[in-house]
């Protein structure tokens, strides 16, 4: 990562290698709060000079040197120029980009682990160094512990988050990017393909595009923009059909959306199709629990979007 690779510039982080992988040395860095009082104190001696609370300062003269954090919260500058050549969505418009973000490390405190690891720190580090000029994002998949406490900052824009300087509610959607990116840019391949087979990964994966269009349309309903809602559970049922990729019990937000957006008969069909899966998932317990292997597997064969052979 630290090399480019094809037409992507290497990242930014300065560390070499002996200071990210030596035999485990370098895996955990833990925070010492305490430390706070050595920063005031260089503040105080120095007020013409850096801001010791600044991240770029913690990482060049306390994380890489000594393996540690001085404090449990820390400030990252905002360049507001690169913010706005960046193109993400601004708020309150350009005189509201903040001139420093504070960030809390109190999330690692609270989660029992005292620290840091180095996937965090890496990420920090990228924070640091980046000074805005490349979008930052973090995929939606990839669980809330690895956000390296980060989520206040992000905004949704297809399949991942990119991360700001404006603090949001975690959801929080760019309509306009991501109506782009999952209308016009992403591309489904033979997904809609009839009788297509489609392994764990890649039918999780198609259900988390499901899943992106249906936020995707509550948040166009919830603007007034109902003829796009429509558009996008389109889209969705026609690049993702059930026949392929089957409802799940929590699709039924699919019912509701599709209500709203004025198209009864669609609600009704989701309706009925997430009722029958509620069903046939109590059915399937109670047939594991007298253990009736052969009507488990009719009912197997009937929920499936591929055949199954029942003995």
């Amino acid at each position: 990562m630290r090399r480019p690779a094809y037409d992507s510039p290497a990242l930014p982080i300065n560390w070499l290698p002996y200071q990210y992988a030596d035999n485990g040395k370098h895996t955990y860095f833990p925070i010492h709060p305490e430390g706070k009082a050595e920063l005031d104190a260089f503040k105080r001696a120095h007020p013409n000079g850096p801001d010791p609370y600044d991240l770029r300062y913690i990482m060049d003269n306390y994380v890489k040197t000594k393996g540690y954090f001085p404090t449990d919260s820390v400030i990252v500058h905002v360049n507001k120029q690169n913010i706005i050549n960046q193109g993400m969505a601004l708020p309150q418009g350009k005189e509201a980009i903040p001139d420093h973000i504070n960030l809390s490390l109190a999330w690692a405190m609270r989660n029992g682990q005292g620290g840091l690891y180095r996937r965090d720190v890496m990420i920090y580090e990228m924070l640091a160094r980046n000074d805005w000029k490349r979008p930052m994002y973090m995929s939606v998949t990839i669980g809330t512990n690895n956000f390296a406490g980060l989520q206040d900052y992000f905004i949704l824009e297809g399949l991942a988050y990119r991360i700001t300087p404006f603090k949001r509610e975690l959801g929080t959607i760019d309509t306009n990017l991501m109506y782009n990116n999952l209308m016009k840019r992403f591309r489904y391949g033979n997904l809609n393909k009839p009788g297509i087979y489609l392994d764990t990964t890649n039918m999780k994966m198609a259900q988390t595009h499901r899943n992106m269009f249906t936020m995707l349309a509550q948040r166009l309903l919830m603007e007034g923009q109902t003829a796009k809602a429509r558009e996008v559970l389109a889209m969705s049922e026609k690049m993702l059909p059930a026949s392929n990729i089957p409802y799940e019990e929590n699709d039924y937000q699919l019912a509701q959306i599709w209500l709203q957006a004025g198209n009864a008969k669609k609600s009704r069909r989701n309706s009925y199709r997430c009722r029958e899966i509620q069903c046939a998932i109590l059915r399937l317990a109670q047939l594991a629990f007298l253990q009736r292997p052969h009507e488990l597997c009719l009912i197997l064969r009937a929920c499936a979007p591929q055949p199954l052979q029942c003995n």
